[in-house]
């Protein structure tokens, strides 16, 4: 789902930089009823999902949160890592990239 979501996006993508493609990526969840907020600290940017419509399955299905994993990776072109996840106790989710690397797309 989320690769298909990537790839349908990718030419809207291409050739913004990495604070544009997180203001996209903030935008394009808001439309899936997510509410994300991005900052940058240090040498990482930080992707906290506020919101998340998926909770309730995600309590039994945890693994609906690769979706949007997968779906920021792809959408940044780096690696993003989830460092805190409200089905874990987290205020909220958040997934960290390093603000160094560059998109490759």
């Amino acid at each position: 789902i989320a690769e298909d979501l990537a790839h349908e996006y990718e030419g809207q993508i291409k050739g913004l930089s990495m604070e544009e493609r997180l203001d996209f990526v903030k935008t394009m969840l808001a439309e899936e009823g997510f509410t994300v907020e991005w900052e940058k600290k240090g040498k990482q940017y930080q992707i906290h999902e506020i919101s998340c419509p998926y909770y309730q399955i995600g309590i039994s299905h945890p693994e609906v949160c690769t979706v949007d994993q997968t779906l920021i990776s792809k959408m940044l072109a780096v690696p993003a890592e989830k460092v805190q996840c409200i089905l874990n106790g987290g205020t909220f989710c958040t997934y960290v990239v390093e603000a160094g690397r560059t998109a490759r797309r």
